[in-house]
């Protein structure tokens, strides 16, 4: 387990920097599961080759979930052995496969590009049945994020991944700008809490609001600079308190670099036991509870609420928590 978790660190601390797969290499890694058609091509390095020659190859490929090809799960045009033309893979629940739209350009992303996730996801990796769908808008730029990132939910029919399905401004879970891969300006974040005020208040005034939010954080160069917390609506209180009240439901937008998650496919995360506020024993996914504590409790003394446990975070926590991934 060490020398898993060395790994993890490791590529941790690159920031998952080399973009080693994309999707359609994630699909081909699966070819125990899909069909590639047509399957007498294969890559090196970066282009695509027939094979048995040396010629580039030019065409549509193709996935489908078995070799009848009579459902596609994913196409994108490859010209001159390079990703040129629009790449869709389509929602798949069985298959545990979200749906993707987005135009490569010479391999690297541009303009805009969705994803359609399922609505509810436990420990952000098992599916759950559900109609609900989360579609994710983000704007590329050269490979980079560059523009607009919009989340909101909305009930999709399973297979269609267009951003132009109608969705309530209250939907919208994330708001925010990019610039060169950067965060900058204001992000806008709706958790969709449920109090005792919401329902009541949201049908007075809901519709001239611009978006419904509890959270709004401003960015300058990526960095946080101020944060605003409140719960619905309009009630003010301490950012600090908000994760703690909240913290099982906040939305953290997902790193769409293909490393991050990737990773999760090719190690199985450990499993520890660490004592909460009253010394009771917990089992936690070492590595996502780590991630949790960089992002939230990096510094000073602060509490964190999980599955009904309370942790009290500070620098003998951090020790014991840093002694159990190296054992």
């Amino acid at each position: 387990m060490k020398k898993i978790i060395n790994i993890f660190l490791l590529l941790h601390t690159m920031g998952f920097a080399q973009k080693s797969l994309d999707e359609i290499d994630l699909l081909i890694s699966k070819d125990d599961n899909f069909f590639t058609f047509p399957n007498e091509i294969y890559k090196n390095k970066t282009l695509w080759f027939l094979k048995g020659t040396d010629s580039l190859f030019t065409g549509r490929i193709e996935f489908f979930i078995d070799k009848t090809r009579k459902n596609k799960i994913a196409e994108c045009t490859i010209i001159d052995g390079v990703k040129n033309g629009y790449f869709k893979q389509y929602y798949s629940h069985d298959k545990m496969l979200n749906g993707i739209t987005g135009l490569y350009v010479n391999n690297k992303r541009e303009g805009n590009w969705i994803w359609v996730e399922p609505g509810e996801i436990k420990n952000n990796q098992k599916w759950v049945n559900s109609s609900a769908k989360i579609v994710t808008s983000i704007d590329y730029f050269g490979d980079v994020r560059h523009g607009t990132i919009l989340t909101y939910r909305t009930n999709l029919m399973t297979n269609n991944n267009s951003a132009n399905s109608p969705f309530k401004i209250s939907d919208i879970i994330l708001k925010g700008e990019f610039d060169n891969d950067n965060r900058t300006g204001i992000w806008y974040f709706n958790d969709q809490l449920s109090t005792d005020y919401d329902r009541f208040y949201e049908s007075e005034y809901s519709d001239q609001l611009s978006m419904h939010w509890t959270r709004k954080e401003v960015y300058e160069g990526g960095v946080k600079v101020q944060s605003h917390c409140r719960e619905p609506w309009e009630r003010d209180m301490e950012c600090d308190d908000y994760f703690f009240k909240y913290s099982d439901i906040i939305y953290l937008p997902p790193d769409r670099d293909i490393n991050a998650y990737t990773l999760a496919s090719v190690f199985d995360y450990p499993i520890a036991i660490i004592k909460d506020a009253y010394g009771k024993d917990v089992e936690v996914n070492i590595i996502n509870f780590m991630e949790h504590i960089d992002k939230f409790h990096k510094s000073s003394v602060s509490r964190h609420k999980q599955k009904g446990h309370l942790f009290i975070i500070d620098d003998n926590f951090r020790n014991k928590l840093m002694n159990k991934i190296v054992d």
